[in-house]
């Protein structure tokens, strides 16, 4: 791992506040808004009928030296989302700004060098080098399947992160790679026809804005900086909905 690499994960770690045992979607989301982050789960074009794939758009991240802006596909899993996340925050870190399509199920050769930096810097943050390959040294079993899932609960990410880390780590031979990849993605793709869901209640369209963002937004209504209807077509939903949305605590 680059000292490069090492750096950037100590720093975010530092300037949000993270600590080893902030390992969910949540915690790490959480700490980077409170450390000024602006973190929106946004997955369709205003209707949940019009989702948008997670191999389409996975991410985003605008690096503003003021308002810093991440946003998540909602419909992607959580272990992917936690991943894009620390990917996007990568982003922040360096100053630059960037849309990630990408997944494990790809090539890192047709990744850009920022973004293969970004993933590196992801990787190592959720699942460190030096912990793997303890941790794989005490759990690895004769079935690599189930070894790899084990160690999938233990780092809080998916089998393909940890698949993916073991390889780049020669922990395992790359026949076992492409055939446990070529089986995650057939998984995936399976259990993506059937996952539908509805449209946002409440509860759900406060934790897709984010805490600072609602709280921002309300905060320049009370203040007379903008009007309930601007704040309400700014997050595209009306002045009822706003209202109702904005008051309580997420």
């Amino acid at each position: 791992m680059s000292d490069g690499v090492c750096t950037a994960v100590d720093a975010i770690r530092q300037a949000l506040r993270i600590m080893p045992v902030d390992r969910t979607f949540r915690s790490v989301r959480d700490k980077a808004q409170r450390a000024g982050v602006y973190s929106i789960l946004m997955g369709d074009l205003g209707n949940y009928k019009t989702q948008v794939a997670p191999e389409e758009f996975r991410g985003i991240a605008i690096a503003h030296p003021i308002a810093p802006l991440v946003v998540i596909n909602s419909y992607d899993t959580q272990a992917a989302m936690l991943c894009t996340l620390v990917h996007e925050l990568a982003h922040i870190f360096l100053g630059s700004s960037g849309i990630s399509n990408q997944n494990v199920f790809e090539s890192r050769s047709l990744h850009q060098p920022i973004e293969q930096f970004c993933n590196s810097v992801a990787a190592e943050f959720l699942v460190p080098d030096e912990t793997l390959r303890s941790s794989w040294n005490e759990h690895q079993r004769e079935d690599l399947e189930i070894s790899i899932a084990r160690l999938a609960r233990i780092f809080g990410v998916s089998s393909e992160v940890i698949t993916r880390r073991l390889f780049d780590l020669r922990r395992i031979k790359e026949e076992d790679y492409q055939r446990l990849i070529a089986l995650y993605q057939a998984r995936w793709e399976s259990n993506k026809k059937r996952h539908i869901r509805g449209g946002p209640n409440a509860n759900s369209a406060r934790y897709n804005l984010g805490r600072k963002t609602l709280s921002t937004i309300s905060r320049a209504v009370d203040e007379g900086l903008i009007t309930l209807l601007d704040a309400a077509r700014a997050l595209n939903m009306s002045v009822f909905r706003f209202e109702k949305i904005a008051r309580d605590d997420i």
